[in-house]
């Protein structure tokens, strides 16, 4: 039987960039200018929500949602930096776990079909694009994203999933879908995904993955 290979971005390839530059522990804002975590978690998943479901258009750029973004959670968390060094900040984030470019690369060579579905904004997802080389990865004909569908995945219309499986023109059961969250895990095993709930944030994650892919016959 095919398969294909629906992959999360955030909290598996790489870090989920907003929870992890205000609240990461070392190098999160929060930490690092002694501000109330559970306050910034509140105030970043509020802005976040704002911009994880809108798309680019001719009126707004994915610069000028960043810039807008940074500059109104900096103004609720009482911060006094420049944008850039807030755009900084959230750079150090963008980076891939240990060995998980190198799986997907191994698994585009083998030719299963693959998509990243995200819940992302604009921005963030641009930023990945360039310091992730996702474009390598899997082709940009194949992300889907909140921003562009407008729901996210565990929304109830399911919208990410139908886009996903139109695109793989495959049926919900030959797919394979990874992700974090437990939410989304239970969202696509009800949309009839085989899902496998990844350890988020894990630095064996590639490990991990190809070890259950061993055992699943992909590798």
């Amino acid at each position: 039987m095919s398969r294909a290979l629906i992959f999360d971005i955030g909290g598996v390839l790489s870090f989920d960039v907003w929870e992890s530059t205000l609240l990461d522990r070392e190098l999160g804002l929060a930490y690092q200018y002694n501000l109330d975590p559970d306050h910034v978690f509140h105030a970043g998943l509020e802005s976040w929500q704002k911009v994880a479901y809108t798309s680019i258009h001719k009126a707004c750029t994915w610069q000028e949602m960043e810039i807008d973004y940074w500059q109104r959670l900096s103004h609720r968390l009482g911060l006094n930096l420049s944008t850039r060094e807030l755009i900084d900040a959230s750079l150090l984030f963008i980076k891939p776990f240990p060995g998980m470019k190198e799986l997907l690369l191994k698994l585009k060579s083998l030719d299963y079909p693959m998509i990243f579905c995200s819940n992302n904004s604009e921005f963030w997802y641009h930023r990945q694009c360039e310091h992730l080389d996702l474009e390598q990865l899997i082709p940009a004909s194949h992300h889907v994203l909140s921003s562009r569908v407008g729901q996210s995945k565990s929304d109830s219309g399911q919208l990410m999933f139908k886009r996903c499986i139109e695109i793989l023109d495959m049926p919900a059961h030959q797919c394979v879908f990874i992700d974090d969250r437990q939410c989304n895990i239970d969202a696509a095993l009800a949309f009839g995904f085989t899902p496998i709930f990844h350890p988020s944030h894990s630095t064996r994650g590639a490990d991990y993955l190809h070890r259950i892919f061993t055992q699943m016959g992909i590798l």
